[in-house]
């Protein structure tokens, strides 16, 4: 992104395919991750830990290539936005999206055991 910005490449042209990049990087990864979690803990506990993985990646990228855009429009060093400020960003992105693809599935367990069974 940043050698993108310093050639004068358009960031319309080029954010799709970068956020596809992510979003395919972020299925391969969550689709390793599913059965690995799978055999060794639980299958629901994959497949949280699986799109976790593919949210975090999908922000991490958008991440990556919106930082630095949003430096030069601000006349500051791009390079700046694509290393430490980026990865103080994504780090805990990760963290934040395990935790709430977690909650929203441990309600929605919950709500299953917890249901009263229906009388006729």
């Amino acid at each position: 992104m940043v050698r993108g910005l310093s050639l004068g490449i358009r960031v319309g042209s080029v954010m799709r395919s970068e956020l596809l990049t992510g979003m395919v990087l972020g299925a391969v990864l969550g689709g390793l991750a599913y059965p690995l979690v799978g055999v060794w803990v639980d299958v629901s506990i994959a497949l949280t830990v699986a799109l976790a993985v593919f949210a975090a990646s999908t922000v991490a990228t958008g991440v990556a290539m919106y930082l630095p855009w949003l430096l030069d429009r601000m006349d500051l060093d791009p390079a700046f936005g694509s290393g430490p400020l980026s990865t103080v960003i994504q780090d805990p992105s990760l963290f934040d999206d395990l935790l709430l693809v977690g909650n929203r599935h441990r309600s929605v367990e919950t709500s299953r055991v917890h249901q009263k069974p229906k009388l006729d």
